[in-house]
């Protein structure tokens, strides 16, 4: 549950607002916090004046005590249309100004579509209050997300209930009804599970005052019948019957009092509320329910069984809300606008109580029980949790998780050394400027820095950047000074791609078997979205059937190249062992489907894992003009039995990827690649390696299992708390050690098998007890 608060203080549509955007997670602090401006727009309360004119003229019974309005022949429906798309497109435009987009930015950014949200219009601005915020564009995709008006200043007021209840206490008043039905209102009240509603019929001043009074409190005060608000929507009054009416500061004690006792919901089925709402937020009652215009008795009718019946079955309380908005758009043909009346009204101290929390929050607290859970109960809830983990993980729903919790773990590992077997030759800004070789960078530069690399006798030159073509310098002929150099067998050449659109070609004077791919793979089909962190390198392929589907037609990658010159040139053969790639002894175990976290992988070719290598810069790195220009910044020996990348580094260059490690350069990221082949060989630094399927299967088990042997030698809750928490530690720091040493465990699905275990016993308790009472 996400809290948004659009804070709106000072400001007038004459000179413009200032905004504050806020969002949290409910029950937390900001997380987000960002200043923007509405610019000036004074034809917008114009528009809205026009709109709420139209509404007003037409001919319509309400629960407004006023005499109709004479009605010509016009179709004041059609203008009612017409005026309310003309308020709305003005403001949406206004919200969708340069100095307001920041935040809206923001907000899209931030929030998933799949949220349930709160959005809280925080302002004292009446005519701001008065807008249709429930119809901005940019709030449509989220289904989950109901808006709310609040006061810039409020309080929380603390409950002191003197009576425990078991039921849902209601005071509906039934006001003045003269001309229009509340027989409909009474009767849904009366349907309400777990409620005891009191009814009053056109009741005195003294019966409202006593019953709100009474010392068992009220959970909701509902109020149907005749109401209106002052002009500014400041203040309001209820008509009781048809003599008398009532102003919320008339009843100011008698409301604090029930506030005190445990109001949690003022309901308000009448017209033209926003003005009650107003005094009841002083009296700091926590929601309030209005209808912000005259409303017609079939919309109210309507509106109170939906909203009832949502709020009823479990909907919390802005969802029935939302739900019930919704459906009234099915009256609009007959009755324009009709969805655009509910209003909520908030107390941002106060958290909207479901259903089902107005019964338990009233009940008393009862001791933690000590009673022992049986070993059978603790047995089948670990059985059950296990097969359902395991089931959930096979349909792919906890691989995100999986993914990101991999990512996590390898960010707290310890840090390492560069690899000083690798030179990484990086093209800067400075190298790639007008002043200085440009970009691209031309063959002859290449050449050039190609030749004075062989001087010092590298062991392998890789170079990471496209030449498809010859780039040839203004003033130069038609032959390329870097042709030469392709022929050389120490030299790699890229190209990219898997199709023809999207394949970039080899140099042409390049060979076959010094060539290698440079595709990225990155996560986020695999993640629906969630991130598109690079987790895998793809070493090699299948040669494709079919002809002609790409200019890349070489099946080796070029981390794969620069790797086996490397160890052939230290006589380490490069072979393969049951489709696995075996360098020397050491045999790199392909990334499949099932691996680990990964659950729909499309496991085509041979893929990696890759153990990024935790450290700031994965190589020495010096820039073109730094060896060309022979400066003091570089060093011949680093050159010398080493394996050379040479690539654009320069930010203008977009060659950005996403990783466990952070922002990552595709040069930097094959850098990456070819260490971990290397040092694995050399070295033993370890590949990530994982489970078999049965053996995370057991894992699973394991931990649920244990979970509920913990359970089961508890003797009373803080027991059973604690033990479970040190599962959690242990679970989690196993899964670390474990990482240190390359072993990716399935840390996500053993936490959700302890939370099932616990949460089944749990449940299964709370389900016996009920039956016993």
């Amino acid at each position: 549950m996400y809290i948004v608060t659009l804070k709106i203080s000072k400001g007038s549509f004459t000179k413009g607002f200032p905004v504050i955007l806020l969002i949290s997670q409910a029950g937390f602090s900001p997380e987000l916090e960002i200043n923007a401006e509405l610019p000036p727009a004074p034809h917008i309360p114009q528009q809205y004046n026009l709109w709420q004119t139209s509404y007003l003229n037409l001919d319509i019974s309400t629960r407004l005590e006023a005499k109709k309005v004479f009605v010509s022949n016009y179709s004041y429906a059609e203008n009612c249309d017409r005026a309310s798309h003309q308020l709305l497109t003005s403001f949406n435009h206004w919200l969708d100004t340069d100095s307001f987009r920041p935040l809206k930015e923001k907000f899209l950014a931030k929030l998933n579509p799949n949220n349930e949200i709160r959005i809280l219009i925080q302002t004292e601005n009446t005519q701001l209050q008065c807008l249709p915020w429930h119809l901005v564009n940019w709030f449509e995709p989220y289904s989950q997300a109901e808006i709310a008006i609040s006061s810039a200043n409020y309080e929380k007021e603390t409950v002191s209930l003197t009576s425990f209840r078991t039921q849902v206490r209601i005071l509906a008043i039934i006001g003045n009804s003269q001309g229009i039905d509340t027989k409909q209102d009474r009767y849904l009240l009366e349907q309400l599970p777990n409620s005891s509603v009191t009814l009053l019929v056109e009741p005195t001043r003294q019966e409202v005052t006593e019953q709100l009074w009474h010392t068992d409190g009220w959970d909701i005060l509902f109020f149907a019948g005749h109401s209106n608000s002052d002009r500014n929507k400041k203040t309001g009054c209820i008509y009781l019957n048809q003599q008398d009416s009532l102003t919320t500061n008339e009843l100011k004690y008698a409301l604090k009092k029930a506030v005190v006792k445990g109001l949690k919901i003022a309901i308000f089925n009448s017209c033209d509320g926003l003005g009650l709402a107003q005094e009841l937020t002083d009296l700091k009652i926590p929601q309030i329910l209005v209808m912000r215009e005259p409303v017609p008795d079939k919309v109210a009718q309507e509106f109170l069984k939906y909203f009832l019946t949502a709020y009823a079955r479990g909907e919390s309380f802005y969802l029935a809300v939302k739900e019930s908005r919704a459906k009234l758009q099915g009256l609009e043909d007959r009755y324009p606008c009709a969805s655009w009346l509910p209003l909520i009204v908030q107390n941002p101290g106060e958290i909207p109580p479901t259903w089902q929390q107005l019964i338990t929050e009233n009940k008393p607290h009862q001791k933690a029980s000590s009673s022992k859970i049986k070993l059978s109960l603790a047995l089948v809830s670990s059985a059950i949790a296990t097969i359902t983990v395991i089931g959930l993980r096979t349909l792919g729903i906890l691989q995100t998780w999986e993914l990101q919790a991999f990512d996590y773990l390898s960010q707290k590992l310890p840090a390492e050394e560069s690899d000083r077997r690798i030179l990484i030759v990086s093209a800067d800004e400075r190298d790639i400027g007008s002043d200085k070789y440009g970009f691209p960078l031309p063959d002859n530069v290449l050449a050039e820095l190609i030749a004075k690399l062989q001087q010092h006798q590298p062991t392998v030159i890789g170079i990471d950047i496209f030449r498809d073509r010859p780039i040839l310098e203004a003033n130069a002929n038609n032959n390329s000074k870097l042709t030469k150099h392709w022929q050389q067998s120490n030299i790699i050449a890229v190209c990219m791609g898997d199709t023809l659109e999207n394949s970039v070609s080899p140099p042409q004077a390049s060979l076959d078997e010094q060539v290698g791919f440079v595709n990225i793979y990155d996560d986020n089909q695999i993640t629906k979205g969630a991130d598109d962190n690079v987790r895998r390198y793809l070493l090699s392929r299948s040669p494709n059937p079919l002809a002609n589907t790409t200019y890349c037609n070489t099946d080796y990658s070029f981390a794969w190249q620069l790797a086996y010159r490397y160890l052939q040139s230290k006589d380490i053969p490069v072979t393969t062992s049951d489709r696995n790639w075996q360098f020397g002894s050491q045999i790199i175990a392909r990334l499949t489907n099932r691996s680990a976290g990964y659950q729909s992988l499309d496991d085509r070719g041979n893929q990696l894992l890759i153990s990024y290598r935790r450290t700031p810069q994965i190589a020495q790195q010096v820039s073109i003009s730094d060896i060309l220009e022979s400066k003091d910044t570089f060093d011949p020996d680093w050159i010398r039995d080493r394996i050379v990348i040479i690539g654009v580094t320069a930010k203008s260059v977009p060659d950005v990827h996403d990783t466990a490690i952070g922002k990552t350069r595709g040069l930097n990221l094959h850098a990456h690649v070819v260490s971990q082949l290397i040092s694995h060989v050399e070295d033993d630094r370890p590949l990530i390696w994982w489970l078999p399927l049965w053996g995370d299967w057991l894992w699973i088990g394991f931990w649920s299992t244990s979970s509920a042997l913990v359970i089961w030698m508890g003797r009373n809750y803080l027991d059973r708390n604690i033990g479970i928490g040190s599962c959690v530690i242990i679970l989690s720091g196993v899964c670390w050690l474990i990482m240190a040493q390359g072993g990716w465990l399935a840390w996500i699905p053993g936490l959700v098998a302890i939370a099932f275990t616990t949460g089944g016993i749990r449940v299964y308790q709370l389900l016996q007890k009920k039956n016993l009472t």
